[in-house]
């Protein structure tokens, strides 16, 4: 049996470089590196969250860990959580006859489940003729989420923001880095606005503000990463259902713990 520290180095090669990692898969490891080699406890999330650093699922699996009495055993009923995460059920039950996504490419694990279960549903690239626009969250903070800078593109020009008082629209999604602008939109909040934008946020990706700012300062250049505003959206798909941003935004299930603030 490998030492568990060489289990996470294996394993995350073999997850690769993307940012929606298996969240259940990465606990159970988590929880053997907890339970046989607890001093390197804190190295394994580091060392994750530096491989990862836009995963919300590696920055809740660590601050619940590492603020754990009993980490293993939390990362072990974690792992159970993330497994059996209801949001794409929610999601399925709440899907419009025609949505618009980035792509298939684009299309995260939760979203491709809850499609899978509504075989009725029509995918479209174009706002135009979408009853919403939906885009997954790798992570997500009190006030914003972050996406794919397709999915981030996707929003700029389904205009969600509606024009507020005075006939301004809300700025588009701005750039987590500034290699990927997003494609801005109309500045008078015509064209396509009026197309909510869905943004699904599943089980551990939702972050308290210190550590939502920790992961935007740790993104790397050419991350492939926007941040789009929660005024951007119209709603927040999570494992509670449809809600509006600001609740959906506002109960993370994680600390802020300072060993992953600054190191």
């Amino acid at each position: 049996m490998p030492h568990p520290l060489e289990l996470m180095r294996y394993l995350a090669r073999g997850w690769g470089t993307g940012e929606r990692l298996p969240g259940g898969e990465v606990a159970s490891v988590l929880a053997e590196v907890a339970a046989d080699s607890p001093s390197s406890l804190l190295q394994a999330c580091r060392r994750l969250i530096e491989r990862h650093p836009a995963s919300g699922v590696a920055w809740w699996l660590a601050a619940r860990a590492l603020s754990a009495l009993g980490p293993a055993a939390c990362l072990r009923q974690d792992a159970h959580q993330l497994s059996h995460d209801p949001t794409a059920r929610r999601l399925a039950q709440l899907l419009p006859a025609r949505v618009a996504l980035a792509g298939r490419g684009e299309m995260g694990e939760v979203t491709r489940a809850a499609l899978g279960r509504r075989r009725d549903v029509s995918v479209v690239r174009s706002p135009l003729s979408a009853g919403c626009v939906l885009v997954e969250a790798w992570a997500a903070g009190p006030e914003a989420v972050l996406v794919s800078a397709p999915e981030a593109a996707l929003v700029s020009k389904a205009a969600l923001a509606l024009a507020g008082p005075g006939g301004r629209a809300t700025p588009p999604a701005q750039p987590a880095v500034p290699a990927q602008p997003a494609v801005p939109a109309p500045a008078d909040g015509t064209g396509q606005a009026g197309v909510p934008v869905w943004a699904v946020v599943a089980r551990g990706t939702l972050l308290p503000g210190p550590l939502w700012e920790a992961l935007l300062g740790r993104l790397p250049a050419g991350a492939g990463a926007q941040v789009v505003a929660a005024g951007q959206l119209a709603s927040v798909v999570s494992e509670r259902g449809l809600e509006a941003p600001a609740v959906a935004l506002a109960a993370p299930t994680c600390p802020p713990v300072v060993e992953l603030l600054d190191w």
